[in-house]
């Protein structure tokens, strides 16, 4: 099933790999940003955030501090973004379409890297996928949106004067191959609601775990709040998927097409389709 107004609002793909990248030039990163002209991607920023590892050995913990160096290429309006990182690459968005267009993006810049001549000898040793999806009831109440879900908010004591409330529920899968891996996570959220019946923006919009340290390079995400949804619930889905490369797995579209179907199973087993069609508006 494909909508008019699908619920996705943040997409990640990442590729890491079997060692640390090292230092590259600055001219090897712009011969790169020049190949990806067909990706729209345009600009460079760089980030050098501070970062401190907790290191444990024979019973004993060392801390270490030092700097990640990030690059990103960016699209104009920043909805589209490839970054370089110490060992791995990943691929953003936040003007999804559809999912074939996306992992054959991904795909692209991950070609452009290994053609442009990063990572040499350096094989990739895992990919993984994020899917964030806000669910935003419309005339209907949050619960309504799933299907044999049961919403964490009431599970605990809460008070209606309550600022901000939110619930947590997640479940982990190994498959069978014991190389891929499951996880969704959905956030349940109680906006209060306002004095003037007025709600431009939501409290949040994507998962700490995806969110980014620099302010550089965070990325605007579209929030749309009907007017019959202020003072409602409304929750975040992350559904995220990862898999161990090995030797046999020679096409990473194809094991990230695999990826994205554990997805999009998960997706549809969790929803109401009737309500979700109405609201997202089901299209052939």
């Amino acid at each position: 099933m494909k909508y008019e107004k699908p619920p996705v609002r943040y997409v990640v793909a990442k590729l890491k790999f079997s060692k640390v990248f090292g230092k590259y030039t600055e001219e090897k990163y712009k011969k790169l940003l020049s190949s990806l002209e067909g990706l729209g991607l345009e600009r460079i920023v760089v980030s050098d955030l501070n970062h401190v590892h907790l290191n444990s050995q024979h019973g004993k913990f060392e801390i270490t501090e030092g700097t990640v160096d990030r690059v990103a290429f960016f699209s104009p309006n920043g909805r589209r973004c490839g970054i370089i990182s110490e060992r791995e690459i990943e691929f953003r968005l936040s003007e999804y379409d559809n999912h074939s267009h996306f992992l054959d993006d991904t795909c692209v810049f991950y070609n452009k890297f290994i053609e442009s001549g990063f990572a040499v000898d350096n094989p990739v040793a895992e990919i993984l996928l994020h899917y964030v999806d806000h669910f935003i009831p419309d005339k209907c109440n949050l619960v309504d949106m799933f299907n044999n879900v049961s919403l964490p908010l009431g599970q605990f004591h809460q008070k209606d004067s309550d600022f901000i409330s939110v619930g947590v529920l997640s479940q982990t899968r190994i498959l069978e191959s014991r190389r891929e891996k499951v996880v969704v996570s959905l956030e349940q959220i109680k906006i209060p609601q306002q004095p003037t019946g007025d709600f431009n923006e939501l409290p949040k919009v994507i998962p700490d775990a995806l969110l980014e340290p620099d302010e550089k390079m965070v990325m605007p995400i579209d929030v749309k709040v009907p007017e019959e949804s202020v003072g409602k619930d409304y929750a975040l889905v992350h559904t995220f998927c990862s898999k161990l490369i090995s030797k046999e797995d020679t096409v990473i579209r194809d094991s990230f097409e695999n990826l994205y179907r554990e997805s999009r199973v998960t997706f549809d087993k969790m929803i109401n389709l009737e309500t979700c069609s109405d609201i997202w508006i089901a299209k052939e």
